[in-house]
């Protein structure tokens, strides 16, 4: 066999060779590129998915222990009822004394308790309610308070004023037999 390209073919064809060993290459190296390029974007997505369901996973077990919390502090409730009253006309009567109870039906201790009923200047304070517990006083009112003599409009009348101050699982809280309980910040 024989070779029958002139050195000038030979060294267009080496030309030619080399030019497309080069674009290959180019081809190539582009292709690893744009797959290192993919892999490292699926990989940040990936890493943004695990990121975001750790956050998702967090955000509802703290919410899943708050209504824990919640529920826990609204088993704490107070009752003011009126004891002893004198009658001093035919719409009012003063109130000298009251039946002041409170409840705790959690497993929590509610700390640092005040309850308080504005209308008729009482205000009573606890360190700490005991869980599974009833407290129950009968506190003067000093001066005698004015209260309606009708007995509904007169336990409407304290049953809107009445506040119960507590703190529970580090958390403050205020409950009133109306609004039932909030978290006080």
């Amino acid at each position: 066999m024989t070779n029958d390209l002139t050195s000038s073919e030979f060294e267009a064809l080496g030309t030619w060779a080399g030019t497309f060993v080069t674009i290959g290459a180019l081809v190539l190296a582009y292709i690893v590129h744009r797959t290192e390029a993919a892999a490292r974007k699926a990989d940040q997505h990936a890493q943004q998915i695990q990121q975001y369901n750790e956050r998702k996973a967090a955000d509802e077990a703290e919410a899943a222990v708050r209504r824990l919390e919640r529920a826990d502090a609204e088993l704490v409730t107070a009752t003011v009822t009126v004891f002893a009253s004198e009658v001093v006309d035919d719409e009012t009567r003063a109130l000298n004394s009251v039946k002041a109870t409170l409840l705790n039906r959690s497993t929590s201790a509610a700390t640092d308790v005040v309850l308080e009923v504005p209308e008729i200047g009482l205000k009573r304070n606890w360190i700490v309610l005991e869980p599974a517990s009833r407290e129950v006083q009968t506190p003067t009112i000093k001066p005698a308070a004015q209260i309606p003599r009708d007995g509904d409009r007169a336990r409407e009348l304290i049953r809107g004023q009445t506040s119960l101050r507590f703190t529970m699982h580090k958390r403050k809280w205020v409950w009133n037999p109306v609004s039932g309980l909030n978290e006080r910040g």
